[in-house]
């Protein structure tokens, strides 16, 4: 089990180096990071990543504003033209993490092609997950669906 996830996060690493992804956060904020483990390259593996809907039984009475304040347009996410994600508390700098709201990360997955790319951070997960991330989807337009993506990165 150990060697499969070693060749894949090699793998990974030489599938994002070719497309040659630019880093976009500063060494600087990589200190706050308090994470299990330390980091010992420009990835981040993440344990758990899911879709979630803009409805109130998978958000609160208000799903279509994000925890940062920001409006969902829902014509603009049934189109596809917002890549908006969630991430768990223990990646958000409010808790001592790397990312801030609004903030955009470089995802890659061979299992899920479809969120490979980049997405930007307006949301933040449930206090009881931990290294997870969220990518928000139409209720109606979010074919193929991802189940739980184990095979995710994050470039920083």
């Amino acid at each position: 089990m150990k060697a499969k996830l070693i060749v894949i996060s090699i793998g990974l690493s030489m599938l994002l180096f070719c497309i040659n992804f630019k880093p976009i956060k500063t060494f600087k904020k990589l200190n706050r990071i308090r994470l299990n483990r330390p980091i010992k390259s420009e990835f981040i593996q993440i344990d758990r990543a899911t879709t979630y809907n803009a409805v109130a039984s998978q958000c609160d009475s208000n799903p279509f504003t994000t925890a940062d304040g920001s409006r969902i347009d829902p014509d603009k996410l049934q189109d596809r033209k917002i890549r908006w994600c969630a991430l768990s508390r223990d990646f958000l700098a409010r808790w001592g993490g790397l990312f801030d709201y609004g903030d955009t990360i470089r995802v890659g997955s061979f299992s899920s092609p479809q969120i490979n790319g980049k997405w930007v951070v307006h949301d933040c997960m449930n206090k009881r997950y931990t290294n997870s991330l969220d990518f928000l989807f139409d209720s109606e337009n979010n074919k193929p669906k991802l189940g739980v993506c184990k095979d995710l990165i994050i470039k920083i």
